[in-house]
């Protein structure tokens, strides 16, 4: 993890030590790396790292990023310092700014809904694109009609 404070680092580190995360013990330590993707298992990446607690490069595992966007935003409801936000310095966005932004996004959205409804359903067979994908049911049917066709070929 990255801080911006070295007395915030200090803490999370106190706080981490002894601790077990999945049934294993937390080893956090401090680090003089900058450049994290530098630090990264590019074998780990691609689900092929064998040295395990021997290697010596990082085992990032995968956050969603619906998790991410949570957390970002509840760090930044927490503290609202790092958004760079000071009423001393007169910076920061204008409400107005913020409504503008908000309602950008809502028409941004309402177009290609209205985009998508204008297309329709595409199973038909459009040149625009691939066709959509079936529902189980329909997939379900036309597994059993393979089988069937070859079950009824392999007996013939």
């Amino acid at each position: 993890v990255k801080y911006y404070h070295e007395e915030d680092a200090e803490r999370a580190l106190m706080k981490l030590t002894g601790r077990f995360y999945s049934g294993k013990l937390i080893q956090a330590e401090y680090t003089t790396v900058s450049d994290f993707r530098e630090a990264r298992c590019r074998a780990f990446h691609e689900t092929r790292c064998n040295r395990g607690a021997y290697c010596n490069f990082m085992h990032i595992k995968h956050i969603p990023r619906a998790i991410k966007r949570r957390v970002v935003r509840e760090m930044y409801d927490d503290h609202p310092e790092y958004l760079g936000q000071t009423s001393s310095r007169g910076g920061g966005r204008k409400e107005k700014d913020k409504d503008k932004d908000r309602d950008r996004k809502r028409s941004r959205s309402r177009r290609r809904d209205k985009e998508k409804k204008e297309k329709g359903d595409r199973r038909g067979g459009d040149e625009d694109g691939p066709p959509a994908r079936q529902t189980s049911e329909e997939r379900r049917a036309m597994i059993a009609s393979w089988n069937a066709e070859k079950e009824g070929g392999a007996i013939s």
